[in-house]
């Protein structure tokens, strides 16, 4: 079969990102042909497409859909109505080809996007490596699958289930499957997996759901291999690691640490990593192995915020990360935390904004803290909490029907006041003690 895999359009310009999802699919159908297309690294986007569809004239077009919002309270963009009219273009090029949709996006909202995305055929609910080669084969019998959505007259049926794929399974992504160039100069832009799913059960994280509650380790000697062919065939020469979190479990990081050290590939790469599992000596060994990036999401800074939030690092163990981080003068790093959620007081607040105050005092300027608010999303105990207190109800849909109710969507209390204004000064502060 011709099968087009396209990565869904943002509707805006951003620093591209590899379309990792579809080069995972993309080893596991070896035996069709493919023609890999991403509509935002492409100048003019609808012309891509159609002279795709018209010079492959595939049998079916697989769609990923990573993201329906940007998730960013300070940049609150609605991605998905482009991805509508992204689907709207493929059905009138190609009536009668089959569309297929995935990718974590569609796998946290699927029988609503589903819904009001009618030229959508079928849905692959959670990773599809394991799905995708039989069920293009024979998509004309869906109920085969428990994570396939399919339409049956106006109702849509299937999808009982997500799908997990065993790392037994697991094939390199295709990284020959899109022009890498395109997504080089983006310091994230090529993305690396050591591991699927997340151990972890932060109130407002949908992993769990989408990879599974423990971490599905790949071998250490697999992702080395994989990095040197990055390298050495298609000129790689920085990456971040995907993985939820990179250093859960330590020991398999650690490994992973030695045998890139070992291998001598001089690459760069950044990566998310939790406190608890963070000290000097893991620092030193990150640091030699090429890591020139370090990400955290404590999200809260006193043991009250984090237990809120449902987090398994301690305040102790997020204030010695920070200390190690900001010790060193050479060690670029981000420190990302909650403004607002459930059960904060006062106390709390003014911790952060005396912790943010100590920061600025360091005068590190390799290390950043930034603030966001919390984007509820279905699934969530944020969304359980939202409407035991009224925020939202519990039929609302957390899709927005249009890009004007995107603010609607993060956790805010009620009723808004001192609070709001307290965080406005505390962001006003933060622009004026920025460098220009």
């Amino acid at each position: 079969m011709k099968l087009l895999l396209v990565q869904a359009y943002l509707g805006r310009q951003e620093p591209p990102v590899f379309p990792l999802g579809l080069a995972c699919l993309a080893a596991h159908l070896t035996e069709h042909e493919l023609l890999g297309l991403d509509l935002n690294v492409a100048p003019r986007p609808w012309e891509a497409l159609r002279q795709s569809m018209e010079t492959l004239r595939p049998d079916a077009v697989l769609i990923s859909l990573r993201n329906v919002d940007t998730t960013w309270y300070g940049d609150p963009f609605y991605y998905f109505p482009h991805f509508q009219e992204q689907a709207r273009q493929i059905r009138a090029l190609a009536p009668r080809t089959l569309i297929v949709l995935g990718g974590s996006g569609f796998s946290i909202f699927p029988r609503e996007i589903m819904d009001r995305t009618p030229e959508i055929d079928l849905g692959i609910m959670g990773e599809a490596e394991g799905t995708i080669q039989a069920l293009v084969a024979q998509p004309r019998d869906p109920r085969a699958f428990p994570n396939v959505i399919y339409r049956e007259g106006n109702e849509l049926r299937g999808g009982a289930l997500a799908a997990i794929v065993p790392m037994e399974d697991y094939l390199p992504p295709r990284y020959d499957l899109f022009p890498l160039a395109s997504y080089l100069d983006n310091p994230l832009g090529i993305g690396v997996e050591t591991k699927r799913g997340c151990p972890l059960n932060c109130s407002y994280c949908t992993y769990p759901q989408l990879n599974g509650g423990h971490a599905r380790l790949i071998p250490p000697a697999r992702t080395v291999a994989l990095l040197r062919e990055l390298k050495e065939r298609h000129g790689v020469r920085r990456f971040t690691f995907t993985d939820s979190v990179f250093n859960m479990p330590r020991g398999h990081a650690e490994n992973l640490l030695r045998q890139l050290i070992d291998a001598r590939l001089g690459l760069q790469w950044e990566a998310y990593f939790h406190e608890s599992h963070f000290d000097g000596e893991f620092l030193e060994l990150s640091l030699e192995a090429g890591c020139d990036k370090f990400w955290f999401s404590p999200d809260g800074i006193t043991p009250h915020a984090l237990k809120a939030l449902g987090k398994q690092q301690t305040a102790t163990e997020v204030r010695r990360t920070w200390r190690l981080i900001t010790t060193r003068g050479d060690v670029e790093a981000n420190f990302s935390f909650f403004w607002q959620y459930p059960g904060m007081r006062w106390r709390d607040f003014l911790a952060l904004t005396g912790f943010y105050l100590r920061h600025r005092l360091t005068r590190h300027r390799r290390a950043v803290i930034t603030f966001n608010q919390i984007r509820i999303e279905p699934g969530t105990q944020i969304q359980t909490q939202a409407i035991a207190e009224g925020l939202i109800a519990a039929d609302d849909s957390l899709l927005p029907s249009q890009p004007g109710e995107m603010m609607r969507m993060f956790y805010q209390r009620r009723p808004r006041g001192l609070f709001e204004w307290s965080y406005a000064a505390l962001l006003a502060l933060k622009r004026q003690l920025s460098p220009s």
